[in-house]
């Protein structure tokens, strides 16, 4: 009988040991986004960027049906404009960059023809309105869509798609959420097993391509402002209060301050330096011009520290820099 209700009770013990490991292993793959999913077989390959205005940021990209090339679109200074660049597929050489004097371009509803000389992008979201674009001189003249390889269409508005594969997915492509006027282009790991097996020389870090590749996605644009209108007045408030001097003299009024000291190492500054975010110690440093003026640090709960690259100048010539209450040191220890 004693035997039985032991039997019982580890049974029971188990049941709950197995639930538990079921619900922890759903917990994680819940904490994986849907982009981290997507490049789990994929390694970093080439960074693009767009056009270097404060405005700028990729709107829309595509993949040539007749692999060749990757066309981009990207916002202009003024909105009567949109720039559009062309890149060769694989090389990932530009090979060109237009501002044309488009609202838009409907890359969803373009197509470059089979020879590859030529590029025709409809202008009109609702309409067959193209232009015709000479790769290899940059000519561009308006064109009818009898003109095109694939005829006049009907056309239908679609939502702008910022991620693409090639063919086999051997590449995916996006556009990173921390850095909107770039691209980023990441390699199956299974072409570069494939490219390993015929070269025995081969030589490829795992660990360190892994870590590479975190690097990348998780770059900032330190000109990036927030999209939220709301927290882009508020930052714009912020800095016009500093530029009178306003904030300074509330830091008088708060007395003495007692200062948070968080000490990195150089390779956390290799790391600003490169891609404007780091981690370190646990928390996540990120260079960002226009958040810098709207931090403020919070004991026992803020995780990430904004700087400016004014801040991050400083950081480097003098070895520390304050921010609100946190001041940030250099130490000689990698």
């Amino acid at each position: 009988m004693n035997n039985i209700i032991y039997m019982k009770i580890t049974l029971n013990k188990l049941a709950i040991s197995l639930a538990l490991l079921i619900l922890g292993t759903g917990l994680y793959a819940q904490q994986k986004t849907e982009r981290e999913e997507k490049i789990e077989g994929y390694r970093f390959e080439k960074r693009l960027k767009g056009p270097g205005h404060q405005r700028s940021a990729v709107l829309e990209i595509m993949v040539d049906e007749y692999d060749n090339y990757l066309a981009a679109t990207f916002r202009a200074e003024k909105a009567s404009f949109t720039y559009l660049a062309i890149y060769k597929l694989y090389s990932w050489e530009e090979v060109l960059t237009l501002r044309l004097e488009d609202k838009r371009l409907e890359l969803y509803n373009s197509t470059f023809d089979p020879s590859g000389r030529y590029f025709y992008v409809n202008t009109d979201i609702y309409r067959n309105r193209f232009k015709q674009i000479d790769l290899q001189t940059k000519e561009v003249q308006e064109v009818s869509c009898r003109q095109t390889p694939k005829g006049c269409r009907k056309i239908e508005p679609l939502q702008y798609k910022t991620e693409a594969y090639t063919r086999e997915n051997y590449y995916y492509i996006y556009r990173p959420d921390n850095y909107r006027n770039s691209i980023l282009v990441l390699k199956s790991k299974a072409l570069i097993e494939a490219e390993k097996a015929k070269n025995p020389y081969f030589l490829l870090d795992d660990e360190a391509e892994k870590e590479r590749l975190e690097k990348e996605m998780n770059m900032v644009d330190p000109d990036q402002a927030p999209e939220d209108k709301r927290v882009l007045k508020e930052i714009e408030a912020k800095k016009a209060m500093e530029e009178q001097g306003q904030t300074a003299k509330e830091k008088k009024l708060r007395g003495p301050v007692s200062y948070v000291d968080i000490v990195i190492n150089e390779k956390t500054v290799s790391d600003l330096r490169r891609y404007k975010y780091a981690k370190y110690g646990g928390y996540e440093i990120i260079i960002n011009n226009w958040l810098a003026y709207t931090f403020e640090f919070t004991p026992n709960k803020t995780k990430t520290i904004t700087i400016s690259e004014e801040d991050f100048q400083t950081l480097v010539n003098n070895g520390e820099v304050t921010k609100d209450v946190v001041r940030l040191k250099v130490t000689s220890n990698k």
